[in-house]
């Protein structure tokens, strides 16, 4: 059964398309805390790899490697969701071995980030 909702997941994430908003000048922590909520938003657990997939696919010009825009770049990706949004930020609580969660200082930036 974890199997199928692994791959449940994952086809989850490949269907999302990139976002509509003007999203390129708003701050890539901010995205990525979107990008969390997201996944809790779809029961999904909100793992690193997941987050990846997930940040890069809604917001891929963003997020991508140069000179290489089909490829995520999952180190910008890993400082915005570790070193900011949980170290520094205190928008999200976990760590890259498990998963993450939006912290209740996270939602009220979630929602602030929202209304852009």
């Amino acid at each position: 059964m974890e199997k199928l909702n692994k791959k449940s997941d994952e086809n989850t994430i490949r269907l999302i398309e990139e976002s509509k908003s003007d999203y390129l000048p708003m701050n890539k922590d901010r995205l990525v805390l979107f990008a969390v909520s997201f996944l809790e938003s779809k029961n999904i657990e909100p793992t690193f790899d997941k987050t990846v997939a997930t940040v890069f696919r809604l917001f891929p010009k963003k997020f991508s490697l140069i000179g290489f825009p089909e490829y995520p770049d999952g180190r910008t990706i890993y400082y915005c969701v570790y070193n900011h949004c949980t170290i520094g930020n205190k928008w999200l609580f976990g760590n890259v071995q498990s998963a993450f969660k939006v912290t209740e200082k996270g939602k009220y930036f979630l929602d602030e980030t929202k209304k852009c």
